[in-house]
Order: structure tokens, then sequence, then C-alpha cells
């Protein structure tokens, strides 16, 4: 799948799960943001947690598969919040931003 296909796909689900480890920049994460969806990811290193526990919450994070199942349930009674949070903060999300903070960052190294 790919473009409005993906997105139309996502947009039927309830939760965008991510087993993602150490991967710098998970655009399948800001995919399932872009369609409201709540995020449950690994708690690992790497962008989808720094993605994830930016400012308002908008999902769970989860480091065995019995904290995975008790995690869905969490994101199952608060999903109003997650969502409203996503909604609320959707800027924070978007790809092209992402990509021009980073340069900003990076260029003010030097």
């Amino acid at each position: 799948y790919k473009g409005k296909e993906l997105g139309d796909m996502l947009r039927e689900c309830d939760i965008y799960i991510s087993a993602s480890r150490y991967d710098s920049c998970p655009m399948h994460i800001l995919e399932g943001i872009s369609c409201g969806l709540p995020i449950l990811y690994l708690d690992h290193s790497g962008g989808v947690k720094d993605i994830c526990e930016i400012g308002d919450k908008i999902g769970e994070s989860f480091t065995s598969l019995e904290e995975c199942i008790e995690k869905i349930q969490t994101i199952k009674t608060n999903y109003q919040t997650y969502y409203n949070n996503i909604v609320k903060n959707i800027d924070r999300y978007n790809s092209n931003q992402c990509y021009s903070n980073f340069a900003k960052l990076f260029l003010s190294l030097k």
C-alpha cells in the first residue's frame, strides 16, 4: 500500500502497533499518527519513543507481550484522550516540519 490507499487502510484500524527498534526516523509512526491512531510502541531507544513522548500522551509503550496486551486495554479505555491529543498537536507530527527542525538543529551544531 502507498499514498491514499495506505491512509484509507490505516483509518480502518483502531491502534497502530510498532515493535521497531533503533529506528531513527520512523515514518510509519508519523503515518499512523496522521491517521489519528494512538500508538502502542516497543519501549526501546530510537525515534519512535522520541516522537511518542513529545508533550501530550498519544499512546503507550510496552516491553513484553504481556505488557503489550495490558496496554491495548489502557488505550481502549482512554482512546478519546489519545485521539484528542493527536488532533490537538497534529502539527508536531508533520514530516516536513520534522525534517526542517532536524536540519536547523544539525546546522546549528557547526
